[in-house]
């Protein structure tokens, strides 16, 4: 009838091209997401690093006042924005900006793809009884794509960033609790009932929970993308 579209997969099929490094303009937030995750982490240092990069301090700035948040006082202060946050909501911002500054020249589809991966990941993290893991099954849902917005192979990627060991296993597909978590969520993307019954029954859940968890995630994924 004369209409044309893309499959969803075309927005997650990354063009692999091998020895591509990460733009040394975009390196500055993955530095600090590294700095957060070290044992000396300090805010007043993180803070620091922020300052160097004005257009970060405006965004961590309009992120903490953002509806996500709904503080009845605004915020004015990095310093006090870093600690309303905590260590792991710090992880999870930077990786949102640096994410979104890594997809400027893709579809707008593959960042909105990533952060509702990432969100149901970390709900139904939360699900099972792991919330002190939510940030980490955050970040696997959205860096399962890193390799479409970098048109690196996952592996070369792996080796460049500091983020934990059994994360970078689940995205790599060695077998965990983690990457059933993850792999419930991929299932349900792709409609693979089936397959989604025997992951959710090995995790403890009812698989007619998942559509409430995931329609919650959708919900918390739009305050993220409105801000």
């Amino acid at each position: 009838m004369g209409y044309s579209y893309f499959q969803g997969y075309y927005f997650s099929k990354p063009t692999i091209m091998s020895g591509k490094d990460i733009p040394t303009n975009k390196l500055s937030h993955f530095k600090i997401l590294q700095e957060v995750r070290q044992p000396s982490f300090s805010y007043e240092h993180v803070e620091n690093m922020i300052k160097q990069d004005l257009s970060l301090s405006y965004k961590l700035l309009k992120y903490i006042n953002s509806a996500a948040f709904g503080l009845k006082t605004k915020v004015n202060s990095l310093r006090q924005a870093l600690t309303l946050l905590g260590k792991s909501g710090i992880i999870k911002w930077l990786f949102l900006v640096a994410l979104k500054g890594l997809g400027e020249d893709k579809p707008n589809e593959l960042f909105v793809t990533a952060i509702c991966r990432g969100t149901l990941c970390e709900l139904l993290a939360i699900k099972i009884g792991l919330s002190e893991r939510g940030s980490d099954l955050f970040l696997l849902g959205t860096f399962s794509l890193i390799d479409a917005f970098l048109d690196k192979p996952m592996d070369e990627i792996l080796t460049e960033l500091s983020i934990p060991q059994d994360i970078k296993a689940a995205l790599l597909g060695e077998p965990s609790m983690i990457r059933d978590i993850f792999s419930a969520a991929i299932l349900y993307e792709q409609g693979n009932w089936e397959e989604l019954s025997l992951v959710v029954s090995k995790l403890k859940l009812d698989v007619e929970e998942i559509p409430k968890i995931y329609l919650e995630s959708l919900k918390l994924s739009s305050q993220i993308l409105a801000d």
